[in-house]
């Protein structure tokens, strides 16, 4: 009887730890390749017009290319633009493998992976006349 309660002991040990262990196994993204959509939801002031313009009122939308190039774990780089800019990022997955943290010349980047091919991207810039603060949905290519 003792010998039955120990293996069960031993057994039930065997299940928690690996439900433990489990638990701290973490989602990372496959980021390397090709993002792009467009902004669609947010607003701007540029240095040549001092007047909030909503992203939803651009025609055409303003679309946006991330290619990611290395990826090492959570930690990834890349370039990031438009057709008239491209800008050179570095960024990292947050444990909750769902949220990107990344940063550039101008200011702050951010995304939510939606699903593994999908993420919601959002930009933060503050640079005197020149602010922004926009999201739009990026799919990968």
């Amino acid at each position: 009887m003792i010998r039955r309660g120990v293996v069960a002991c031993v057994v039930l040990l065997a299940v928690l730890s690996a439900s433990v262990n489990g638990a701290h196994a973490q989602y990372k993204p496959e980021l390397i390749g090709v993002w792009s959509g467009a902004l669609e939801h947010g607003a701007r002031v540029v240095p040549t017009d001092p007047t909030p313009t909503y992203y939803s009122a651009l025609d055409p939308k303003q679309t946006v290319t991330m290619t990611i190039i290395g990826q090492d774990d959570r930690s990834f780089h890349g370039i990031m633009g438009n057709n008239d800019e491209r800008e050179y990022i570095v960024g990292v997955v947050r444990a909750d493998g769902k949220t990107l943290l990344m940063s550039d010349d101008d200011g702050y980047l951010s995304a939510t992976m939606l699903t593994p091919t999908t993420m919601e991207y959002c930009v933060q810039v503050a640079q005197g006349d020149h602010m922004v603060a926009a999201c739009g949905v990026l799919e990968k290519q």
